[in-house]
């Protein structure tokens, strides 16, 4: 027995009329998708001059990366290491603002060139993000961060899908 979700058909015949409460789910689900914006967060032990880029990660995708950290033994090192590659898959950008609070984009994420920029060897994205952040704690933290801002939800969301404002 597969535990896979079938995905939505991408051309649905049977939508709902437009106007009717499916119709206006319908509606809002896609502008809500185009609205989507990345969470910027200042890198901890910077000073504000890195920021980090984090977007959406899927669910399937979070919980195969979950169900291969079963497999370490260590409670604390599973959450570390699972706070780590939460970064790792929704980073997609590492930014220097300057003092202006413009950012300028200097690496797609937590890769081997952005250790290169700060100065310290690393082969994996895991390491990266461990010589990147100052402690464990502040990686445990960007990682919170994250959790809430995929989890946030919009109250007014809900008066607009019921007609009420």
């Amino acid at each position: 027995m597969s535990s896979e979700v079938p995905a939505a058909p991408a051309d649905s015949a049977g939508a709902a009329p437009e106007g009717s409460p499916l119709g206006r789910l319908a509606a809002r689900r896609q502008e809500l998708q185009a609205q989507r914006t990345p969470l910027d967060l200042d890198v901890p032990g910077y000073g504000g001059a890195l920021v980090a880029r984090y977007g959406f990660v899927g669910y399937q995708e979070a919980a195969k990366t979950a169900k291969r950290l079963e497999r370490v033994p260590d409670e604390a090192a599973r959450n570390l290491l699972g706070c780590i590659d939460q970064l790792t898959m929704a980073c997609i950008g590492l930014f220097e603002r300057d003092d202006d609070g413009e950012l300028t984009q200097v690496a797609d994420g937590f890769g081997p060139d952005l250790a290169e920029i700060l100065g310290f060897e690393a082969e994996t994205a895991r390491e990266v993000v461990q010589g990147t952040f100052p402690d464990e704690w502040a990686i445990i933290r960007q990682a919170q961060a994250h959790s809430e801002w995929l989890n946030r939800e919009s109250p007014e969301v809900d008066s607009d899908l019921l007609g009420e404002a």
